[in-house]
């Protein structure tokens, strides 16, 4: 059996992508963590003596810098993305055609490029913000639109990808 999907990185693909990547669970927590620690540090900095300008660039850097870099530019990296990879591939969109083979997941798109992955490499499957994200360790991931299948459903694909990889992190319940 062989289930293929066709995802066009649409701007709002790559704002899922962005999402996916930049608020997760982990890194929301690892961010509010460095956030609070460079702040506590720039205040106990500023409490000791507030006429350093080195305390105060700490406190400036906590309140400021990290927010922004953490928070916002997430926001609007998605249409930077969108607009590189159009200025690549000549003014047209990114299409994606995966299909899910007996032994391997091929990955092909409109510029020539091709991935191939074994199912054993899998080491991940999320089902984020209308996407399928299969992730290994060494490689980068392989986005699938939920809605981009053409010869079945998304739960169907899914299924056939959690029979065939055998070394996920976490079995689905």
């Amino acid at each position: 059996m062989k289930y293929t999907n066709k995802t066009v990185y649409t701007k709002e693909v790559y704002k899922k992508i962005s999402y996916q990547k930049s608020f997760s669970y982990e890194l929301l927590s690892f961010k509010g963590m460095l956030m609070a620690a460079v702040l506590w540090l720039g205040a106990r900095l500023v409490s000791q003596d507030n006429t350093q300008f080195g305390a105060w660039l700490v406190v400036i850097f906590g309140a400021v810098v990290i927010p922004v870099s953490f928070f916002i530019y997430p926001l609007i990296r998605p249409s930077f993305m969108y607009k590189q990879v159009l200025k690549e591939t000549g003014g047209k969109e990114l299409i994606n055609r995966i299909e899910l083979e007996n032994n391997e997941i091929v990955a092909r798109n409109n510029i020539g490029q091709k991935l191939v992955r074994s199912y054993s490499q899998v080491t991940e499957i999320r089902k984020p913000n209308g996407l399928i994200v299969i992730l290994s360790d060494k490689f980068d991931p392989i986005y699938m639109d939920i809605n981009g299948f053409e010869d079945c459903t998304a739960d169907e694909a899914l299924e056939y990808l959690y029979s065939k990889c055998t070394n996920l992190r976490k079995k689905p319940k």
